[in-house]
């Protein structure tokens, strides 16, 4: 009984894991596709401000992605 234990939680702790990787790899996914897209679609990017509109694209691509995570 106690091998059976140390097995689920031996598997637990791999589950975790693999969500917390998968977690991380979307967050990093969503990272590098929002700052592209900014780049791309805003006009005014002299303006790196939490304000300006590089931020505010940037934002707007992050939020959209992680939805879909």
């Amino acid at each position: 009984m106690n091998a059976n234990a140390i097995e689920k939680e031996a598997v637990l702790v791999n589950n975790e894991t693999v969500q917390s990787y998968e977690d991380f790899s979307c967050l990093t996914d969503c990272n590098w596709g929002a700052r592209q897209w900014a780049l791309a679609t805003a006009l005014e990017q002299e303006d790196r401000s939490p304000g300006g509109e590089l931020m505010q694209q940037y934002n707007f691509f992050f939020n959209l992605c992680m939805e879909g995570c």
